[in-house]
């Protein structure tokens, strides 16, 4: 089968007999040509997409989740199908952010209105370490590069060691931050509100 390139030069090529064989190509009609094969060429290097996945429903099964009795102990279960997992509980009963993984282990914040965040053993539910914050409501984490990065509801953008969790920088930036941070070839990105003028602190 040829290529999608060969397949579209070929169809230019018969356009070009239907529309006139007499015909020579201006030099208008030539870049035109060029720049539609260009295009053409650009879009064949590019990644075919993978066509999205649906969940068979029907093959889902009920999983009763085990009671826990203690605060960041964390209690095993198995599945009918021979899958196993864990349930940890974190202090204070808050609504947590989505939790972050890499390198075999989950990194969540203990919800909103807490001041802790935690680095957990995705195989065991261990808490791996913990750290305190200085601002209460850590978000949901990005992680790249060894470091784990979120920040606080009320102000405060910390980015942490992924293995230690040693706080390697952080920086107030505005009240509120409800956002998560991103990272993208080593930068980090963040929204945060425009510092006050002297009106508002005036």
């Amino acid at each position: 089968m040829s290529s999608p390139t060969a397949w579209t030069l070929s169809l230019c090529t018969s356009i070009s007999l239907l529309l006139g064989v007499s015909a020579l190509p201006t030099p208008d009609s030539r870049q035109e040509a060029k720049s539609a094969t260009t295009a053409t060429d650009k879009a064949a290097d590019r990644p075919a997409k993978a066509a999205a996945r649906r969940i068979d429903l029907s093959v889902a099964m009920n999983v009763n989740l085990p009671a826990t009795t203690r605060d960041l102990e964390a209690v095993s279960f198995g599945t009918p199908d021979g899958k196993s997992g864990w349930v940890l509980r974190l202090p204070g009963g808050r609504p947590i952010a989505t939790p972050a993984y890499a390198d075999g282990m989950l990194f969540v914040g203990g919800g909103y209105g807490s001041h802790e965040f935690y680095a957990v053993d995705s195989e065991t539910g261990k808490i791996i370490w913990k750290i305190q914050t200085g601002d209460d409501g850590p978000t949901a984490a990005v992680v790249a590069e060894g470091m784990v990065a979120f920040n606080t509801e009320s102000c405060t953008l910390v980015v942490v060691d992924e293995r230690r969790g040693r706080i390697i920088w952080q920086e107030w930036l505005g009240d509120p931050l409800m956002s998560q941070p991103a990272i993208d070839k080593g930068v980090l990105f963040m929204a945060h509100p425009p510092p006050p003028t002297c009106s508002s602190r005036c």
